[in-house]
């Protein structure tokens, strides 16, 4: 199966709201799309570079992409994944985009058999208490049962936060809440945090050290009584297998965008499961056909923990001809041929174009 042609977009996609990391604050993502044809079968990829999770720049992203796909058409599609996952050290967000275009051509990212539903978490990031309870709230009423509250700012504020939080999830039967710190913290104030907060309905404390920080991470395993969980600093195999031989996790976050492929993707689920990790899949920094491969692959592995590609429910407007099915707190993967972008909005929200090879 030989590629016949590449094409590729970048797209400024605005967010219905500004959403809050400890690193950033996200106005709109910059998201690169790749449409690949594999003997006349289509398939498209993604990535949305996000230094803070990366060292990749979107305008290095967009450079790797246009470098790499011009030298792809012709080439058997299977020699031009491991081609490209050669790069993936350095460049995995835009490695993915290309590599999971083709994987889809290939059929390797199809549509299930039966329509599919996975649970997403729903989001907390506001920071004042009365914009806290109504956020609940409306995520409650939305269908999610494990809500994710971000912290990793103030750790005193953060603490009252966690608390309030708590206190509302004690009024709503079912929920639980993971508590994210993205990287936000020093050893001293993580530990003041879990000190300072009770296990009660917390499923996990997340990333509060910076990516290479796994000394800190140690320390606070030996002290922590919320369970730990690592995201940021989970980017290949030998990472998940790192975490278990310190035992400074009980869960472990893999995201599609860090190991670029599906195959990849399924790889590291199935590693982290036999070292006894709990496992949640998903990117909330991610456009519609992230979001939908991450889907894909959950449905695939069975993951049974909320997963966490909902940043097609954070643009202000999509770019796929049929938007993606969210229902419940689920997202619904549609089973039969999967959405595909349209052309017309495609090229509206496209700040920059290429192609290359020849379409059949």
């Amino acid at each position: 199966m030989a590629i016949e042609q590449i094409a590729a977009y970048r797209l400024h996609l605005p967010l219905r709201e500004p959403y809050h990391v400890a690193f950033a604050t996200f106005e709109s993502f910059d998201t690169i799309l790749v449409r690949v044809q594999v003997d006349g079968h289509v398939g498209w990829g993604e990535c949305t570079a996000c230094p803070g999770y990366s060292t990749e720049t979107p305008d290095e992203a967009w450079v790797f992409v246009s470098a790499q796909a011009r030298l792809l058409p012709g080439r058997v599609a299977s020699d031009a994944i491991a081609a490209l996952l050669a790069h993936v050290g350095h460049a995995p967000f835009a490695v993915t985009a290309l590599a999971t275009a083709v994987e889809a051509a290939q059929g390797a990212l199809a549509a299930p058999a039966a329509a599919a539903r996975v649970p997403l978490v729903g989001i907390l990031s506001a920071d004042a208490l009365p914009d806290l309870e109504r956020g609940f709230w409306r995520q409650v009423e939305a269908g999610h049962t494990t809500m994710k509250l971000k912290v990793g700012f103030d750790v005193e504020r953060d603490i009252v936060r966690t608390r309030f939080v708590q206190d509302l999830a004690g009024q709503a039967p079912g929920v639980v809440l993971r508590v994210d710190a993205n990287q936000g913290y020093r050893l001293d104030q993580a530990l003041r945090f879990v000190r300072g907060v009770e296990p009660d309905r917390i499923q996990f404390f997340e990333q509060p050290f910076p990516i290479d920080d796994w000394e800190s991470q140690v320390a606070l395993a030996k002290e922590s009584p919320l369970p730990l969980e690592l995201d940021e600093s989970i980017c290949t195999v030998e990472d998940v297998e790192r975490a278990a031989r310190l035992g400074c996790a009980r869960f472990v976050k893999v995201k599609l965008m860090k190991l670029g492929s599906a195959e990849r993707l399924h790889t590291a689920i199935d590693r982290a499961r036999e070292l006894g990790f709990g496992v949640v899949l998903g990117n909330g920094v991610a456009g519609e056909i992230g979001c939908l491969h991450e889907a894909l692959v959950a449905a695939a592995a069975r993951l049974d923990l909320a997963g966490e590609m909902n940043g097609f429910l954070k643009l202000r407007a999509g770019v796929l001809r049929l938007p993606l099915r969210f229902e419940h707190g689920s997202l619904v993967v549609p089973a039969g041929a999967l959405p595909e972008p349209d052309a017309t909005t495609l090229e509206r929200l496209s700040v920059a174009r290429a192609s290359w090879g020849q379409a059949a």
